[in-house]
């Protein structure tokens, strides 16, 4: 059960995502400038010319899709509200930073490859 909840958590959270975000435009030029790039810019030393803009979106809403319904799944087995928000604190900067250390290095590897 907790699967199924799960699988549509993610998938209603990617879709959101991917309506407002990925399939405008306008969002486009936008992206390049969000904090998400500006950290792996600055943390990895990426040059932003060498990276798929579109592709590098698709995998950051994945990222976040995840991190969400992770730190939902988590939370919900709790009962105390404090230790559902300190929980979901721990949960989402944990998953944050190792998510971007993972793609960083993808993206910085990928980058030598071009």
């Amino acid at each position: 059960m907790i699967v199924i909840f799960y699988f549509l958590v993610f998938l209603l959270v990617y879709a959101v995502y991917y309506y407002f975000v990925l399939k405008r435009k306008e969002k486009l030029a936008k992206f390049k400038e969000s904090t998400e790039m500006k950290y792996l810019k600055s943390r990895y030393h990426l040059n932003l010319d060498k990276i798929d803009v579109v592709k590098t979106m698709r995998i950051i809403a994945l990222h976040n899709a995840i991190i969400i319904t992770t730190t939902l799944i988590v939370i919900d087995t709790l009962e105390n509200y404090l230790m559902k928000l300190a929980v979901a604190f721990i949960t989402v900067v944990s998953l944050q930073l190792l998510g971007f250390h993972i793609l960083g290095k993808w993206l910085k590897r990928g980058e030598k490859d071009v």
